[in-house]
């Protein structure tokens, strides 16, 4: 559905028309969702029809099954994976006197690297055609949580841990600010919500709260960009933001290049689709092959640990390029790692 309106809360306003895309639908459908929509406003319903999937094309048809055997195979793996990402975690080295603060840090940070995967998964097996234009969104999230992960764990002081105190004080400063602006707004609505938020009036305070509880004095250097976050992990994640997050974020901002290749352009063209779905496994491949170089990487001055990371992924990556590899439109990604 294009656009659909609750009751309009401004008569005055003429009645949206609400348009709804979809493969197939029956008489009753498009009867009960009519009469629904111009109780809520519409002046109109229009129904546009998509064209058949062409699932009988023999290209389509090759990645639907790669993306099928792919997503098995990724199944039965996720249960030892989730094991071998806890037991690194568990068994970090921390660093002499860190904080219960810093702590908790890295765990959640590791919480929401370790569950994308099993999203991506769940999306991609559900709806190989659209899946990754929003598994390509939980990547670029993971990639985000593994750099900031990295950035904090390998800091040897509490400053980089500091810098990102004071900055999450300063973006709170920021959205307290702009909501105030909203207030006294004239339109009643507007105002109701932004009175929901509550502004916490003790920043400066708060900030040195949390800055003494790690034992940090002074003032906090400026939190980097995730660029120079990037340079500061090395030449691994230094190439990752050229290629991989660059590309991630295209699909979350408007780019041209992406516009054209969303599934609703390409379900005529076989071509196309087949890519579209080829796209999806690609992103699942990724949401696995990000983690594990976030394992390898937090682990590299624990070589037992390591290779004992690198051993799983090579059998499991082993197992699934052969698979990807039938498509002829797969490229493994080029790395080593000492056997």
């Amino acid at each position: 559905m294009a656009d659909s309106q609750p009751q309009n809360p401004h008569p005055e306003d003429k009645p949206k028309t609400v348009f709804i895309f979809a493969g197939a639908t029956t008489p009753e459908f498009e009867k009960k969702f009519s009469d629904e929509a111009k109780k809520q406003g519409a002046a109109a319903v229009e129904f546009v029809n998509v064209p058949d999937v062409p699932f009988a094309d023999p290209k389509v048809e090759l990645e639907l099954e790669a993306a099928d055997n792919v997503c098995k195979l990724y199944e039965q793996r996720l249960a030892d994976f989730l094991e071998l990402f806890k037991k690194v975690v568990n068994s970090l080295s921390w660093r002499d006197h860190q904080t219960p603060l810093e702590i908790k840090t890295i765990h959640h940070l590791c919480d929401r690297i370790i569950h994308v995967p099993a999203h991506v998964l769940i999306l991609h097996k559900e709806d190989p055609i659209y899946s990754y234009i929003d598994c390509a969104s939980l990547n670029r999230s993971l990639f985000e949580s593994a750099v900031n992960c990295l950035y904090l764990f390998q800091d040897k002081t509490n400053r980089a841990f500091a810098s990102l105190i004071s900055n999450s004080i300063d973006e709170d400063i920021k959205y307290n600010n702009e909501l105030l602006k909203w207030l006294s707004h004239k339109d009643p609505g507007i105002a109701a919500g932004a009175a929901q938020h509550r502004p916490v009036k003790k920043h400066d305070s708060n900030r040195r709260e949390l800055l003494r509880g790690i034992g940090f004095s002074g003032n906090p250097p400026f939190f980097p960009n995730i660029r120079v976050r990037c340079d500061k992990l090395g030449e691994r994640w230094r190439y990752l933001y050229a290629d991989r997050y660059r590309e991630l974020c295209s699909w979350s901002h408007i780019h041209m290049g992406q516009v054209f290749s969303s599934p609703s352009h390409a379900i005529a063209s076989p071509k196309d689709l087949a890519h579209a779905v080829s796209t999806g496994t690609v992103m699942l491949y990724l949401a696995f092959h990000l983690v594990y170089l976030f394992l390898d990487s937090i682990t590299e001055n624990d070589k037992t640990t390591q290779e004992e990371i690198n051993k799983y992924y090579l059998k499991l990556i082993g197992d699934i390029n052969p698979i990807l590899a039938k498509t002829g439109t797969f490229t493994a990604p080029s790395f080593t790692v000492e056997k």
